[in-house]
Formats: C-alpha cells, sequence, structure tokens
C-alpha cells in the first residue's frame, strides 16, 4: 500500500476469499497500524493495517462479501 501522489492509498485484496470483518467507516481518521479488514481465504486469515495516519475516504467491501484477488476494498488519505 502506497499512497499516489495525492496522498491517497488503494487497500486491495492480496488473496480472492470473504471479508470477515471490516473494521472502519467513511470519515474516520486512523492511527499507523488500525486494523482496516479482514480477509479469510482458504487456509490463511489476513488483517490489513493503516501503515500511516489516515482518512477512511470509501470502503468498497461489506462482512461477508466474496472478493477476487486485487479487489478494492478500501481507500485512504494519508494525513
Amino acid at each position: 500500500m502506497i499512497a499516489d501522489k495525492a496522498g491517497q492509498v488503494r487497500v486491495r485484496a492480496s488473496m480472492q476469499g470473504a471479508i470477515d470483518e471490516v473494521c472502519v467507516v467513511v470519515g474516520e481518521q486512523l492511527h499507523a497500524g488500525q486494523r482496516l479488514v479482514v480477509v479469510e481465504g482458504d487456509s490463511a486469515l489476513e488483517t490489513m493495517r493503516a501503515k500511516n495516519k489516515s482518512v477512511v475516504m470509501e470502503v468498497h467491501v461489506k462482512d461477508d462479501d466474496e472478493v477476487a484477488e486485487h479487489a478494492l476494498l478500501i481507500v485512504l488519505r494519508e494525513i
């Protein structure tokens, strides 16, 4: 997850699976290391976390959604 020139970070699924938990809402201010979303694959559970202080701009998934590898999950803006 790397910010673009506008400071936006697009969080994408690293594997196919189901959304176990969405941990944020639009407008929420986040600290570095805060949980964003948990994706459950065939044999793995991945917790994605904010790398830097940021604000949630968009949430594209909800609990129990099925997602493809590289699917857009959340958009953040680093602050």
